[in-house]
């Protein structure tokens, strides 16, 4: 009995910190893909180079970006 309710609030406060995650990981995206829009519309070459930088970050979170959206619609149809 114990470790069945062990397992149950273990599985729900993982589930709960991955559904914090990604919304925090798609906020971080979002920021990022605006300061990128802006520092690639400056003429200056330092800014420039900041743009190019945050393609570092933006690479990465895209791709958790596009699997939560997969997985969150796999979930609907399944």
């Amino acid at each position: 009995m114990i470790s069945t309710v062990t397992t149950t609030v273990t599985t729900v406060a993982t589930l709960a910190g991955a559904a914090t995650l990604g919304a925090l990981a798609s906020a971080v995206l979002i920021m990022m893909l605006a300061a990128k829009e802006v520092a690639s519309a400056e003429t200056r070459q330092p800014f420039k180079a900041f743009a190019r930088f945050l393609n570092i970050g933006i690479a990465p979170l895209l791709l958790s970006f596009t699997l939560i959206v997969l997985f969150k619609a796999l979930e609907v149809l399944v």
